[in-house]
């Protein structure tokens, strides 16, 4: 099944929000008649009252007048905030949906991109589509809109009038499209030129005890020079554009207006269509029509370098997924089996062709290798996490790269070194964040590994804060947690990935007294460079060019 993401997104989005989407077109509809009637008001006031002079009714078209722009500029504010909740919960939907697609992506297709990569999906790409609701499309139909109507009612006003302004518009538009060009490749620099100098920045501080060490600082700070001074000239052409543009586009108003007060002389005084009212009219009017042209040649430029954010959620969605399904597979009574197991990476030469392997109820299985051997991978292909190219995989008698994600963690328990990694609360570090498991489970498993102490000692027990590198816990306490993490759901198979790899004698003696004592009536399989009688295991098998063999 292949997850579609925008449309999908989009109709559940608005669907979700059906009230707020009726006021928010109803406000894009109200506006563009309320912003046509102070104009028409003007008029009104002007021929009936100040020309003949009657005062009688000028205030209270005065007070209509003024209600017609507080409810225009109400208008306004329910399209902007109705736009934002729209807009929300199409973004939501959209990450919902991206999110369950990447748990269907293959393990390969994750690691072909680099995490950067992936959040950029998440966030600036994302983010486009975000700009592309609430100051594009939406907005862009309002300002089409409003450009219609007021051209329009300048056009019952006076033909004349409109064709003058249907000539002056695409030069209006020219302008504003040529700045906005010239600005937006001015931020592409300035983005550029910035994430150079903040890459400068993350290496520095990331290399500081190096770089004091070897007494570099001030070299790298003379460094910085460059980036900085780079940044700094991009952003100075962008003001300068940014400052230019409205001066050029007020010198074209005025030119705009002088021309149609001309006009508008030649014709009162020929005794034409206009009336003083009409005149007062038609300048409000144009005042008003250059505001949403200007606009719309704004969110064009946008529209069009959004288009890259959408095609790049296109090709996410485009993305090949993987096929899991549930499938009960014999064992023949063994806890883990495979036979003739062939697997490959993408593009690279097989590490396993017909590799069978047999491991009981209750046996401690050390499997040893040479870095580049396949350990690894033979772990995963065992848990599930990649699936044979040939061959059978049977965990518990079920296929494990089928199983569910609930029914994995109830079987099996892994401890990697990749538990170092993560950043979070004890809590979260060892739940994963499963709501399902209380407090009392927690507290228990902690007990087991020997770890419920030390936490409670803790500023903040069990929600204190761990990060790589955090010196609150050493080492071997942290594997600790990684096996109570792999404990939580007490499953009778555990696997254990170089868990003790880079720990001193004492702590390595100390997590594996902890498994020896929870190894009672489970299946170990355990991934080691180095020989250690610790766990004291029933059987030591050496992986060597692709083939389990006896250790000697």
């Amino acid at each position: 099944m292949k997850h579609k993401i925008l449309v999908p997104s989009i109709l559940s989005g608005f669907k979700a929000k059906k009230l707020i989407s009726f006021f928010c077109f109803l406000s894009i509809a109200a506006g563009i008649y309320l912003q046509l009637l102070p104009s028409l008001l003007l008029k009104q006031i002007t021929d009936e009252h100040i020309v003949p002079g009657i005062a009688q009714g000028v205030l209270s078209l005065a007070f209509v007048y003024l209600g017609a722009v507080l409810l225009s500029g109400a208008a306004d504010l329910i399209k902007q905030y109705t736009l934002s909740r729209l807009t929300q919960s199409v973004i939501v939907e959209i990450k919902i949906r991206m999110s369950e697609k990447l748990r269907h992506l293959s393990i390969f297709t994750i690691q072909s991109k680099t995490s950067g990569e992936w959040m950029s999906y998440f966030s600036n790409d994302v983010d486009t589509i975000a700009t592309l609701f609430t100051d594009d499309i939406l907005t862009l139909i309002a300002n089409l809109g409003s450009m219609a109507a007021i051209s329009f009612t300048i056009y019952t006003l006076n033909p004349a009038v409109a064709f003058f302004v249907a000539a002056a518009l695409p030069i209006l538009v020219l302008i504003s499209y040529r700045f906005n060009i010239l600005t937006f490749r001015n931020q592409l620099k300035a983005r550029v030129s910035l994430s150079r100098l903040n890459g400068w920045l993350n290496s520095r501080i990331q290399n500081t005890p190096t770089l004091r060490f070897f007494h570099q600082e001030a070299d790298q700070l003379e460094k910085m020079q460059a980036p900085l001074d780079e940044n700094y000239r991009i952003l100075n052409k962008t003001n300068f554009y940014d400052s230019l543009f409205p001066c050029i586009m007020n010198i074209f108003r005025g030119l705009v207006l002088i021309c149609f007060l001309l006009y508008a002389k030649q014709d009162i005084d020929s005794g034409g269509l206009l009336s003083s009212g009409s005149v007062v009219a038609c300048v409000n009017l144009l005042l008003q029509l250059l505001a949403p042209v200007e606009a719309i040649a704004m969110q064009l430029q946008t529209i069009q370098e959004a288009a890259s954010g959408v095609k790049r959620i296109k090709d996410f969605e485009n993305l090949e997924e993987e096929e899991r399904a549930e499938r009960e597979i014999n064992g023949g009574g063994a806890v883990i089996r495979c036979d003739d197991l062939t697997f490959a990476y993408p593009n690279q030469k097989p590490i396993f062709d017909g590799l069978s392997l047999t491991i009981r109820q209750g046996e401690r299985i050390v499997i040893q290798g040479k870095t580049g051997e396949g350990k690894s991978t033979l772990m995963n292909l065992l848990t599930g996490l990649y699936a044979p190219d040939k061959g059978t995989v049977s965990l518990l008698n079920k296929d494990p790269f089928g199983m569910s994600e609930e029914e994995r963690r109830q079987s099996v328990g892994v401890i990697s070194q990749l538990f170092l990694t993560r950043q979070g609360t004890i809590r979260e570090l060892i739940t994963l964040n499963d709501p399902a498991i209380t407090d009392e489970q927690l507290k228990k498993c902690c007990k087991l590994v020997k770890m419920d102490e030390v936490i409670e000692k803790l500023p903040n027990g069990y929600d204190s804060l761990l990060a790589p590198g955090s010196n609150a816990l050493s080492n071997g306490q942290m594997q600790l947690l990684a096996l109570a993490c792999a404990l939580i759901h007490e499953p009778p198979v555990l696997f254990l990935d170089e868990m003790t790899s880079g720990l001193d004698a004492e702590s390595e003696n100390e997590v594996f007294e902890v498994i020896r004592q929870l190894s009672q009536d489970r299946t170990i399989f355990t991934i080691s460079h180095r020989y250690s009688d610790a766990l004291n295991p029933t059987r030591i098998l050496k992986l060597q060019n692709g083939r389990l063999v006896t250790a000697e």
